[in-house]
């Protein structure tokens, strides 16, 4: 399992950006081979009017620290991305 900050994309004056969590797993047997994945959000980062704010799926307020937390150093590359303070 791995953390992953999508591609951000920008909308108007807001920039939105996933945070996944990626599953990959392998499966191998006698004459074949397969892979499991998946692809599940775990927070929302939104860029506007010079500040970062996050959100879990539910919709939860998660500050600075709590995404720090989950992903070291996601809230910085956002923000580099940006141009928006890693505050919120």
């Amino acid at each position: 399992m791995s953390l992953v900050l999508d591609r951000p994309v920008r909308v108007g004056a807001v920039t939105l950006a996933a945070l996944c969590r990626v599953r990959v797993v392998p499966h191998g047997w006698r004459g074949g081979a397969a892979v499991v994945a998946s692809k599940d959000p775990v927070a929302l980062l939104i860029g506007s009017g010079g500040q970062v704010s996050g959100f879990a799926p539910d919709g939860r307020a998660l500050g600075p620290e709590a995404l720090e937390a989950l992903c070291p150093g996601a809230v910085a590359a956002f923000a580099s991305f940006t141009g928006e303070a890693a505050g919120g």
